[in-house]
C-alpha cells in the first residue's frame, strides 16, 4: 500500500522514548509509530460500539429467549406455509 509521508512535531523526551522502544521492537520509529496510531484509531472504534451496545441494553428493551425465539420462527413458519397451502 502506498504510504503518505507527514511531519509530526514531538517534545524531546517523547521522541527519545519513541526510537527506544522501536529499537527494541527492532522496527523503524515510523513504522512503530503508525503502528501505535492504527491501534487507537482501532481502540477507539471499539469503544464507540462498546458505548452503543451499553445505550441500547439501557433502554431496557424486551428481549426473548432463545427459547422463545425458535418457537416464533417455528410459528411464523408453519403459518406460512399452511397460507401457501390453503386454496
Amino acid at each position: 500500500m502506498p504510504k503518505q509521508r507527514v511531519t509530526i512535531v514531538l517534545p524531546p523526551d517523547l521522541w527519545a522514548k519513541t526510537q527506544q522502544v522501536a529499537r527494541e521492537r527492532r522496527t523503524s520509529a515510523s513504522e512503530y509509530i503508525a503502528r501505535a496510531l492504527q491501534e487507537m484509531i482501532s481502540r477507539e472504534g471499539q469503544e464507540a460500539r462498546l458505548r452503543a451496545v451499553r445505550e441500547i441494553a439501557a433502554m431496557n428493551l424486551p428481549i426473548a429467549t432463545p427459547e422463545e425465539l425458535r418457537r416464533e420462527a417455528a410459528e411464523r413458519y408453519e403459518s406460512a406455509l399452511s397460507e401457501r397451502v390453503a386454496p
